[in-house]
């Protein structure tokens, strides 16, 4: 369910702050919510939560994708997202039933990619997954995802955080 306040504002440009969760108690953005962090509008159902951004070959369900062009409209047809940002000229091209309609869709990824972002754990931790190489320097306080690969003899600064699938 979408609350009051993500139908009446909230975020992104212009917007008077982010509009966050989808029933109003602080669960991830849905397609919704999401629409004014990117200042956009929604087009299709929007009571879905969306927990990650992602491509349009990779997006499951409970993820948003964008679609920046004709020439991706086959990828969008086939993809399982359950957003997808769109320009206003393919709003009605198959794929996905939610679009949300933004001036630039690889902006509005952006922006919502980094609010999803901010739903993550910043704990310290080094999932169980990752390749260390050897001779890794590793500083305090990092968080290293699950399956990143790191190289022999890399440093890694105090604090970092190395989100899941990097490779360095």
């Amino acid at each position: 369910m979408v609350s009051p306040r993500d139908q009446t504002g909230g975020g992104g440009p212009g917007g008077g702050g982010p509009a966050r969760g989808g029933g109003g108690g602080g669960g991830p953005p849905t397609q919704y919510s999401g629409a004014p962090r990117a200042g956009a509008r929604l087009s299709g159902p929007g009571e879905i939560p969306l927990t990650r951004a992602r491509s349009l070959a990779l997006a499951g369900p409970h993820d948003v994708a964008a679609c920046s062009s004709a020439r991706w409209v086959d990828a969008m047809a086939a993809s399982s997202a359950g957003a997808v940002l769109v320009s206003a000229d393919l709003e009605h091209v198959a794929g996905p039933l939610t679009r949300i309609v933004v001036a630039d869709p690889m902006r509005a990824i952006a922006i919502l990619a980094g609010a999803l972002h901010d739903t993550v754990d910043p704990t310290p931790d080094i999932d169980a997954s990752a390749h260390l190489g050897r001779g890794i320097t590793l500083g305090h306080d990092v968080s290293i995802g699950a399956c990143v690969v790191i190289g022999p003899e890399v440093v890694i600064g105090d604090g970092c955080r190395i989100g899941p699938h990097v490779v360095l």
